[in-house]
C-alpha cells in the first residue's frame, strides 16, 4: 500500500485550481463536464497503475494500492440514513 502524504491545504488548493473556488455557482452542465474530465483522468491513471502490475484483485474486485489521509464524504461513501 502506498500512502501519498499530501497536506490537506495542498489538496484543497489543487482542487480549487481545477474546479474554481465556488462549485455551488457552477452550472449543472459545467459540473457534468468536470466530473467527466476527472473520471477520464482517473481511468487513464488506473490503466497506468494496472499496466505497471500494481493492481491486485480481492474477490474479483480491483484493489488499488493507494491510500489517502483525506477523504470527503459523498453519496457514494456516507452511511445510508
Amino acid at each position: 500500500m502506498i500512502d501519498v502524504d499530501v497536506p490537506k491545504d495542498d489538496l484543497i488548493a489543487a482542487t480549487a485550481e481545477i474546479l474554481g473556488d465556488d462549485v455551488a455557482a457552477l452550472s449543472l452542465e459545467r459540473l457534468f463536464y468536470l466530473i467527466t474530465v476527472t473520471q477520464h483522468s482517473t481511468d487513464v491513471l488506473l490503466n497506468e497503475i494496472e499496466r505497471r502490475g500494481e493492481l491486485t484483485f480481492v474477490g474479483g474486485v480491483p484493489n488499488v494500492p493507494y491510500e489517502s489521509d483525506h477523504m470527503v464524504q459523498t453519496v457514494l461513501t456516507r452511511p445510508n440514513l
